[in-house]
């Protein structure tokens, strides 16, 4: 994925009535590893106020199936929004992770990075 095109396609893609939960688990991966990546190499398009809305819109689909997202793709909402400077939210989501898999690793590890 070169540039803003790649995260505007998986933005797309999660916006769809047909993606199931498991494709908008590894869309929000595929978009926390590519914002991450933006941010090593200090690209401002990681920043970007257009790259937060599209973060935004893909949450809200994610929000919506929450009841029945699975403990890792609760941790990856959770990450996305850290990426959108909402840690309050994203704390409370991984807790609800830890609460559906207590041994799932990435909401433990999440969560104990949140809380300290």
């Amino acid at each position: 994925m070169r540039g803003g095109g790649g995260i505007h396609a998986l933005c797309e893609v999660a916006l769809l009535e047909s993606s199931k939960q498991e494709d908008l688990g590894e869309i929000a991966n595929t978009f926390n590893y590519r914002i991450r990546e933006l941010k090593d190499q200090r690209n401002e398009e990681a920043w970007s106020g257009e790259v937060h809305e599209l973060l935004g819109r893909v949450i809200e689909v994610l929000e919506l199936q929450l009841l029945r997202l699975s403990a890792t793709n609760c941790s990856r909402l959770a990450w996305l929004h850290l990426n959108t400077g909402n840690s309050n939210r994203a704390r409370d989501v991984v807790r609800i992770g830890v609460e559906r898999e207590p041994d799932n690793e990435y909401c433990k590890s999440l969560l104990l990075n949140l809380e300290n």
